[in-house]
């Protein structure tokens, strides 16, 4: 019993340095803010000097046909995180460039069983740097459901996907780029991706998710609720298996059904694991090594003067006078965020399953939750 109570005593402590006080302080701040934006349920986690300083969930996890009812949300509950997931793609590029399998200079029709090309440019090469950083010529809206819209053998309208403007000109922030780069982790690896993440980062860091649904727990997973005519409808289309077996899947082709942009469902605490490695140039605390020291600084290298790294962008409105990395999403009604300094080594991470923000990628209640953060922990302690 009593060592129990000792082993119960040190995980508190690696969980928090926050009095009760301060925590209750914290969650009444939270509550507030829930309830401006109506927000349905919210799941927080805080970091500082590799270890979390704050983690809390609200509200509950709707019932998938009515968002009044549900239960309440468990830290261990998996949430849509919708474009954090680039994150992912982005570190299994690298991870095959540090083993030299491909180069963020090549030719993205390498790797692919198609050509990929501008057509008002078509001696022009798309690079996998290009993509990375969103500067590929693909437009922004572009679908990326199916290859057969821009495989050119197939293609209805090859010019409805692409901008006037050559690859490498001009910055559009593109979901399809990352779906190919999806493929081109399947073409080099050999592997589907979910299986390739699964393997290579979820695993090695202890961290519970995936993209296909079919393989994941269902009773865990929150359903995201769309704010429409001041109601919520539940998105259960978030959710949908992926609908065909796995020996029709066809490597480097059906990544779409996977979604690498966006389809990646993990808990805010095992996300906040992930962005902890990231904090710490590609190592988990004692963990071996998801990327070298050098792979990670590239990906947070600034691409032709942008706010785009390589997956990474840098965000200068979340908390006045400071800089952070990361990545945020929405989509079906989630708000995802995850910011991180790598120099002050602390971070944050933010998944709401419904809210009335009228900014959709930049939620209001996200960036109002994490400033207040960021003033009660990270400023004051």
């Amino acid at each position: 019993m009593f060592l129990s109570l000792f082993l119960f005593g040190i995980s508190m402590t690696l969980v928090s340095c926050l009095s009760l006080k301060q925590h209750n302080i914290i969650n009444d701040e939270i509550e507030s803010i829930r309830k401006k934006y109506k927000n349905i349920g919210l799941s927080v986690v805080v970091v500082k000097d590799n270890r979390v300083v704050y983690s809390e969930v609200f509200g509950y996890n709707p019932d998938a046909n009515d968002p009044i009812k549900g239960v309440p949300i468990r830290k261990n509950d998996l949430f849509y995180i919708a474009s954090i997931s680039k994150t992912f793609v982005g570190t299994a590029i690298m991870q095959l460039v540090e083993e030299g399998k491909l180069s963020i200079e090549d030719d993205v029709n390498r790797y692919l069983g198609f050509s990929l090309r501008n057509p008002n440019f078509p001696d022009t090469p798309i690079t996998i740097r290009m993509l990375l950083s969103h500067r590929s010529s693909l437009k922004k809206g572009a679908d990326y459901d199916d290859f057969d819209k821009i495989n050119p053998e197939k293609a209805d309208d090859l010019y409805a996907f692409f901008n006037d403007y050559p690859p490498g000109k001009k910055t559009d922030y593109s979901n399809l780029g990352f779906v190919i780069l999806g493929a081109v982790v399947e073409s080099v690896s050999g592997m589907r991706f979910d299986d390739y993440v699964q393997k290579h980062i979820l695993k090695p860091l202890r961290l519970h998710g995936g993209y296909d649904v079919s393989r994941l727990e269902r009773s865990k997973l929150v359903y995201p609720c769309r704010y429409r005519d001041d109601h919520f409808v539940v998105q259960k289309k978030a959710y949908a298996n992926v609908n065909k077996k796995a020996c029709d899947y066809i490597l480097g082709y059906s990544t779409p059904m996977l979604n690498p942009a966006g389809g990646l469902k993990i808990s805010a605490t095992d996300l906040a694991k992930y962005m902890m490695m990231h904090i710490n140039k590609g190592r988990y605390r004692w963990r071996k090594r998801a990327l070298s020291e050098e792979s990670e600084e590239r990906m947070w290298e600034r691409q032709a003067n942008t706010s785009h790294g390589l997956s990474f962008v840098y965000f200068n409105n979340v908390i006045p006078g400071e800089e952070l990395i990361g990545m945020n999403g929405a989509n079906h009604g989630i708000h995802s965020s995850m910011y991180f300094h790598p120099e002050k080594k602390y971070g944050f991470v933010v998944i709401c399953n419904g809210c009335n923000s009228k900014t959709y990628a930049d939620s209001g209640l996200n960036n109002k939750i994490i400033r207040m953060l960021y003033n009660s922990i990270i400023k004051e302690n």
